[in-house]
């Protein structure tokens, strides 16, 4: 509640995007995902890529953390405002390369479609259980809502329908291109070599298989034992311990701030 007004969304939709844990799980698999995505271009046009990628995708977490912890009204309000910052964005590049540069409907659909899937990856690896049928449609109902607000067309109208997209985009959409090995060569610069291998092995057990086989992305032995240990070990020390190993400061600085405005949310 806000101010007595309830939340947007259902209660396992804010389990899922208020566990920080979870956030960071699906901060990881679309900093995975995204170099395979065709129009990734934008984000070396915005510039914020190069300079600082990994804060660029907690940024687009933590927007989607901010959805389900406000009003309905607010959220109404900032999809509106999402779309007009890429509107402007699409303008400014036409203007700047004297052509027409639009982001295209199926761009703003993969972007969806990421926040969705590693939102259950998360939540079942830290949970250690399947979701059930009705929790992914009530998920899935959550971000169909909200990406409508967005203005984002042709979206399948129940989670069975969208895993089938999914699946698909898995398959066929999502390839190796231009930009991907320019993508993991930033995240390398940005967080340095070490860093970087730990955040490798942990995207190699968070996405689908065949997209760590497309990025040659493998985990190790070591890790994997770790990695599936943590979701019963978990606590404040070892969440800090395993944040320190990949994360940049100002990544770790952004989640705290998460925590923060769920620490509000809970003592109201």
């Amino acid at each position: 509640m806000t101010g007595g007004v309830p939340l947007f969304g259902h209660p396992i939709t804010r389990r899922i995007w208020m566990d920080v844990d979870n956030l960071i799980l699906v901060y990881v698999g679309s900093a995975a995902e995204f170099p395979l995505v065709p129009e990734n271009d934008w984000l070396f046009y915005t510039g914020k890529l190069p300079k600082a990628p990994m804060e660029r995708f907690i940024d687009t977490v933590g927007f989607n953390h901010r959805v389900f912890t406000s009003t309905t009204d607010e959220v109404r309000r900032m999809a509106t405002q999402i779309r007009k910052i890429h509107t402007n964005l699409e303008v400014q590049r036409s203007a700047e390369e004297g052509s027409p540069h639009r982001m295209s409907n199926a761009a703003f659909k993969q972007v969806g479609a990421m926040l969705i899937d590693y939102g259950i990856r998360g939540f079942e690896y830290l949970h250690g259980r399947a979701m059930t049928s009705d929790e992914k449609e009530l998920y899935y109902s959550d971000e169909l809502e909200f990406l409508t607000m967005m203005g984002i067309e042709n979206l399948a109208p129940t989670y069975a329908a969208f895993t089938e997209e999914r699946a698909t985009q898995l398959r066929d959409v999502l390839v190796r291109n231009d930009l991907t090995d320019a993508f993991f060569a930033s995240y390398r610069e940005n967080i340095g070599r070490f860093k970087y291998m730990v955040l490798r092995f942990c995207m190699a057990e968070m996405i689908p298989a065949e997209l760590a086989a497309k990025l040659g992305i493998r985990s190790s032995r070591l890790f994997r034992l770790a990695y599936r240990a943590y979701p019963v070990l978990r606590c404040r020390l070892t969440a800090m311990a395993a944040r320190f190993l990949f994360l940049t400061p100002e990544v770790r600085a952004a989640l705290r701030r998460m925590e923060a405005i769920n620490a509000t949310l809970q003592a109201v």
